[in-house]
This record gives structure tokens, C-alpha cells and sequence, in this order.
């Protein structure tokens, strides 16, 4: 399904009325103390409100719709100073989120279509292509395993040779070097990493 980036802009609107009684007032050192106060009450309306989220939706219209039971006007917020503050002048901002086509995606995308093809031939055509798909996927997948195999078998081999290479160095004699020769030939020949560190001594 697709999927839709929402970007709600809005405004918050409430109305302040001072609530303040005479008990706020330290009157204790006065005589015919009143409080004959008269408060107006005052429309605040504050911008500057966004939220941004992302919906799946079949189109843009169900994707504002779906946005609107998150979010609408005229709904009730309350603030950290328990002030209740109303939605107001709410705009939505809806952009579809291009996916990138996967093989995944696609054949997501491909069963759908066949669950609705009616023609029996073109089904069975389209079945038998995804059938096709996965086992190529799987090949390809075991093909990997394998090329990672043979790289850690040549890293292994590389290190023996860097090792046996080392230990010729400190031995410098004919007739290792000669059979080191022997056990490189051998290798190549066999593909047997065994063959490299033969008759040497334990290091």
C-alpha cells in the first residue's frame, strides 16, 4: 500500500479569563478590605503548531482522511499549565513517499496483480515466472555462500604462505627451500592448504 508524508500546520486558540479571589490578597494589616474586580476575558491565538507523521493510504484523499482522525479542528489540547487550547486554521500537506523498487517489492507487487488476473493461462504464466524468480534468488544465494567460502579458504591459504615464507627466511637452506617449492606446486595443484606446512616445525 502506498505509503504518504503528512505535514499538519496549525494554530491554537483559547480564551483566558482571570480567576483570582480576594483569599490571594494579603489583607491581614488593613480594614474594609473589597475586591471589586472585574476581569475582561481575552482570545489568545498562538501559531506556529506542525506535526509531521507518515500513513499508508490508497491515495492522497484517504491519506488526509486518515490524517484527520489524528488531527482536526476544533479538537482539545491541554497544555502543560492546564490551559485547554481548541485546534484551529489546521492545513494538511500530503506528498505520496516514492519507494524504491526492490526485487522484494516487486514481487509483492507482481502477486497482487495475479491474485486478480481471471484469465487462467496469464495467471498461471505469471505464477510460474515468480516460481522461476525465486529459484534463481536461491541459486544466487547459494552461489554467494560459496564465492565467501572460497574467500576464506584463499585468505587461510595467503596466511600459511606468509608463514612458511617467514619461516624460510631463518632457515635459508637448499634443501628446505627446495621442498617449500615441492609444497607450493602441491597446493596449487590440489588446493589442499594442509600441504604447505608440512614436515615444518610447530611454531
Amino acid at each position: 500500500m502506498p505509503r504518504f508524508s503528512i505535514t499538519a500546520e496549525f494554530s491554537l486558540c483559547t480564551t483566558i479569563e482571570c480567576e483570582v479571589s480576594r483569599y490571594e490578597w494579603d489583607a491581614s494589616g488593613v480594614t474594609d478590605f473589597e475586591d471589586n474586580s472585574y476581569w475582561d476575558t481575552n482570545d489568545v491565538d498562538c501559531s506556529g503548531g506542525s506535526l509531521t507523521f507518515v500513513v499508508e493510504a490508497d491515495d492522497e484523499g484517504d491519506a488526509e482522511s486518515k490524517a484527520g482522525e489524528i488531527i482536526f479542528d476544533g479538537q482539545e489540547v491541554t497544555d502543560s499549565n492546564d490551559l485547554t487550547w481548541n485546534v484551529d486554521s489546521l492545513n494538511f500537506t500530503v506528498e505520496e513517499i516514492s519507494e524504491p523498487m526492490t526485487l522484494e517489492r516487486a514481487k509483492e507487487i507482481l502477486i497482487k496483480v495475479a491474485e486478480g488476473i481471471e484469465d487462467p493461462d496469464v495467471a498461471e504464466a505469471l505464477d510460474f515466472v515468480l516460481d522461476h524468480l525465486d529459484n534463481l534468488t536461491a541459486r544466487l544465494t547459494e552461489a554467494s555462500e560459496r564465492i565467501d567460502g572460497l574467500v576464506n579458504r584463499v585468505t587461510e591459504a595467503d596466511l600459511r604462505i606468509t608463514a612458511l615464507s617467514a619461516r624460510l627466511q631463518e632457515t635459508e637452506t637448499p634443501t628446505q627451500i627446495g621442498g617449500a617449492a615441492d609444497r607450493l606446486e602441491r597446493f596449487v595443484a590440489t588446493d589442499d592448504t594442509s600441504v604447505l606446512t608440512e614436515g615444518l616445525p610447530e611454531s
